[in-house]
This record gives structure tokens, sequence and C-alpha cells, in this order.
């Protein structure tokens, strides 16, 4: 497998360019670590540059408004933000792990057992369930391709 990030929200950004990034992260990306974000405008980058009143008022606002550097209309460009995060956080098109048992360890862990979709090998993780259902994103031990594991 291997691992990328495709960043949308660049000045030259169109509703197609994001709809072609979209289509070519769905056909190519699904079993591997391709990680959907939005271009952040730091302080000291291009973007950044002539956008901001100063430093301070972009770090006191940085987390109450999306910023919008493309052309797209403010509210087309938050729902185009909204549909790309939730495709990134819900892994809605990941192929799931089979043969998963999850068993709470004494200190508020859970060993958990699956099955990789691709290779077919089982891969043993350790981490913390919330509650159930849940699913983990997770690579595979063997192959490092991404699978979905369900916990019920």
């Amino acid at each position: 497998g291997f691992g990328a990030n495709l960043i949308f929200g660049d000045p030259a950004e169109t509703q197609e360019t994001w709809a072609e990034t979209l289509a070519f992260w769905l056909q190519h990306c699904q079993d591997n670590f391709v990680f959907l974000s939005q271009l952040m405008p730091y302080p000291g980058s291009q973007v950044f540059d002539g956008r901001f009143a100063s430093k301070k008022d972009y770090y006191e606002n940085i987390d109450k408004q999306v910023t919008n550097l493309t052309q797209i209309p403010d509210e087309r460009f938050k729902d185009l933000l909204k549909l790309t995060g939730h495709m990134e956080q819900e892994w809605l098109f990941v192929q799931a792990a089979t043969g998963v048992e999850a068993q709470l360890d004494g200190d508020g862990y859970h060993t958990i057992k699956a099955t990789c979709p691709h290779c077919g090998e089982e891969s043993k993780y350790r981490d913390m369930i919330p509650g159930v259902p849940f699913f983990l994103g997770l690579g595979c031990t063997s192959c490092n391709q991404r699978m979905r594991v369900n916990i019920k």
C-alpha cells in the first residue's frame, strides 16, 4: 500500500476539479492510506498573505470559520467540504475486515483481531473502544492496505 493526502481548496480549485479529485480517490485510493483534507492558509504561506487582517486575528478565529480560498461560492464550498469530510471520516468505501473479535482487557483497552479483506492475514491490535457498535479504520499489518474493522 501507499499513503498520500489529497488537499482541496487551493485558490485555483473549481467544482469541476473537486469532483475530478473525488472521482480519482474513489476509483484508485480506497485500499491505500490516501486521506482528504482542506488547504489551510497558515501564516507565512503564500495563500495566507493578504487574506487576513493579522496573524492574531487568524489564530483567534481559526476554529470559528471555514476559509474559502477558491472562487466557489461560500455555501457551495461548505457543502463540498461537508461531503468530503463525511467521506473521509466514515471510510464508506473501504473494504470491511472479516472474523472480527474484540476482547476487553483489564486496563480499559480491547484486543482486536481482524482478517484482512485484501491478503487474508489476521492482524491483532489494541485500542480503546468507546462503545458498540463502533468501527476502526486500520491498516493490515501484513499488506498495509486499509480496512474497516466493524465492532459489534
